[in-house]
């Protein structure tokens, strides 16, 4: 019989009989990392190691509740956010989350072993779900980088306990990681890459923030009272005109939108694009040409992480091109998102779910971005969503309803402003990325340079 691995009885600590915590990659990793000179752990260089508190939800909150869905690697996002208020924040100390605490999901296949660190001035709380590592005398942002590096991470999948998808790992064992205690000389050179990323995320979201406001105060978006009706009744003759029996699509709020001044003269989306369907190929595959669902379509750019899928660049596929805007035709909680199509995103296919709203006029300037800006506001939401069909999870909005939907043409030179504002956006988001992989890549070099010399 064949011999994977050996492992002395020695080596066996009480609590980890496993074969998993054992297996050759995971020890060979450890090994690696302490031939390199000496080591030290992260329950040496952290006073206060611990699992974060259980939240009282509130609409009403004020302070961000940071669950598993909310961390990332080396990044934070407003996934299904949920909020807990001060009053209920400054009662649970357990789950109170600092300035530079680091933090590390805890649960879940698929979850567990992200971590970032807190590099926000604002109050935020844990849930239980996540581990908490505070008050270091070594530079946090170093210590994030190193355990988002493949070292760190090898560490993360040798030590969670459980199977069947309840995967954990505790406090404890997240003590045990190891680090070269030789890359603290390079501490402050890698925590510093990652401090300019956060600032560079911060610009981009500013910069977004920017540009939505100038849409909402050139439209007047604010100032449009939408009615609350309970009720409502629809003519008779609307309903053979326009083909529908939804309720929905009849509202008062959808009405009194578009007779809001800001729609008047306004365009339609078929008026400004051609509408071109995506193609879903028979087969995928881990190579070939990139395939965009809805999962990866994000407002304003497509998110490349969650392509998973690749097509056979023989089939019919349908590719993007520079300056297309894509639509989620489909799905519940992604039906509506739209995203830009840089330089750097054509060439990628999308499948049958998206959509590709390709400019019509060339000489029209300015137009894509300032659209899914719109189409993204709450009013826009409220236009797609008035055409959908379907139900109990399978809804879908049509190419035609799609054409007829209004968008406001504010001037051109707002049109100008709106583009330049979400370009430099979208620019240092790239840069805040690019930061992040050279931060882990630069790790990782050292690592292996130290290595080399042994």
């Amino acid at each position: 019989m064949a011999t994977w691995n050996v492992i002395n009885r020695t080596d066996i600590f009480p609590d980890r009989f496993d074969a998993e915590y054992h297996s050759k990659p995971f020890i060979d990793n450890v090994a690696y990392l302490k031939g390199l000179g000496s080591i030290t752990t992260l329950g040496t260089l952290f006073k206060s190691i611990q699992r974060g508190g259980q939240p009282k939800y509130s609409p009403k909150g004020t302070v961000k509740v940071l669950r598993s869905a909310n961390v990332g690697f080396m990044t934070f996002n407003d996934t299904r956010q949920e909020y807990v208020t001060q009053e209920s924040f400054n009662k649970s100390i357990r789950g109170q989350v600092k300035t530079n605490d680091v933090l590390i999901t805890s649960t879940g296949v698929g979850t567990l072993g992200r971590t970032s660190i807190w590099y926000d001035k604002t109050n935020a709380f844990c849930d239980g779900h996540i581990t908490i590592l505070r008050n270091t005398n070594v530079n946090p942002y170093f210590i994030t980088v190193y355990l988002n590096s493949k070292y760190g991470l090898l560490q993360f999948a040798q030590n969670y306990r459980g199977s069947s998808g309840q995967i954990e790992i505790y406090p404890y064992d997240v003590s045990k990681f190891v680090i070269p205690t030789f890359l603290f000389k390079y501490q402050e050179e890698i925590g510093n890459y990652l401090i300019e990323s956060f600032k560079q995320q911060e610009q981009s979201i500013t910069l977004y923030h920017q540009a939505e406001a100038l849409l909402t105060k050139e439209l007047q978006l604010d100032k449009l009272q939408l009615p609350k009706n309970k009720w409502y009744t629809a003519q008779y003759s609307e309903v053979v005109d326009d083909g529908r029996m939804d309720s929905e699509y009849f509202s008062p709020v959808v009405k009194k939108i578009l007779e809001a001044d800001f729609l008047k003269g306004s365009f339609t989306i078929g008026g400004l694009f051609y509408i071109v369907r995506g193609y879903t190929p028979k087969s995928y595959y881990t190579m070939g040409v990139p395939m965009v669902k809805t999962k990866s379509v994000r407002t304003p750019v497509i998110d490349k992480k969650r392509i998973e899928d690749y097509a056979n660049s023989n089939e019919s596929l349908t590719l993007t091109q520079e300056n297309d805007l894509i639509l989620a035709a489909m799905g519940v909680g992604s039906l509506g998102r739209t995203s830009f199509i840089t330089q750097d995103d054509s060439g990628v296919a999308i499948d049958g779910t998206l959509r590709i709203f390709r400019k019509k006029d060339e000489n029209l300037k300015y137009v894509e971005i300032p659209t899914m800006l719109f189409l993204s506001t709450e009013i826009g939401q409220k236009l797609i969503y008035r055409g959908i069909v379907g139900s109990t999870g399978i809804i879908s909005v049509t190419d035609d309803y799609l054409a007829k939907i209004p968008v406001p043409m504010v001037n051109e030179p707002i049109r100008k402003k709106l583009t330049e504002l979400v370009l430099k956006s979208i620019d240092a988001k790239k840069q805040s990325q690019a930061l992040l992989a050279r931060a882990k890549s630069r790790v990782e070099e050292l690592i292996e340079q130290e290595a080399n010399k042994k």
